[in-house]
């Protein structure tokens, strides 16, 4: 086993900006941080929320709470179910909505426990079985994404990343 690192690169984007939270232990992007971090008891099941709100960022252009302020959002994400992505996309698979959405449960023990299941599901889903892409819209304007990431990527790319990313964390031991 190798290690897998990952980095918030929003927190070296955002720095000076109002869109993160510095104040006591919390240091992060709101929009991607998980219910758990308001009682600071997190594991890799919110490492897999996270996830979950890049796809659905990934699936609908948006991310599931914005407001005013990063206090807001991160309740937000305690309180508040987000909007199902079929709401948002009705072109994108009934199943892939439904794992966003175990991805996105607020109680940790409603999510995907290990990465390897949420890799399975993915797998059992279609994504691993040569299920036609769903198209990703891309970022509202202004985009923090780079120039190459608009309209015309697809779910078979991005959703290769993620199902690298899952996997590497599986085999880093998050899986076992």
């Amino acid at each position: 086993g190798g290690q897998v690192k990952v980095a918030d690169f929003g927190v070296a984007r955002a720095l000076g900006q109002s869109t993160m939270t510095v104040t006591g232990m919390m240091f992060g992007t709101p929009e991607y941080m998980s219910p758990d971090h308001l009682s600071g008891k997190v594991d890799i099941r919110s490492d897999i929320y996270s996830l979950g709100v890049v796809l659905y960022q990934m699936l609908t252009g948006e991310v599931p709470f914005a407001a005013d302020t990063p206090w807001a959002v991160l309740q937000m994400h305690a309180t508040k179910a987000p909007p199902p992505v079929k709401s948002l996309r009705a072109d994108v698979p009934e199943w892939l909505g439904r794992i966003v959405g175990r991805c996105l449960e607020k109680r940790p023990v409603g999510r995907f426990q290990r990465p390897a299941d949420l890799l399975a599901a993915l797998e059992v889903g279609g994504l691993g079985g040569g299920a036609p892409p769903v198209p990703v819209l891309p970022p509202p304007v202004p985009a923090p994404w780079p120039r190459w990431a608009l309209p015309g990527v697809v779910l078979g790319a991005g959703g290769a990343l993620i199902v690298t990313i899952v996997v590497a964390l599986a085999a880093a031991g998050g899986g076992s």
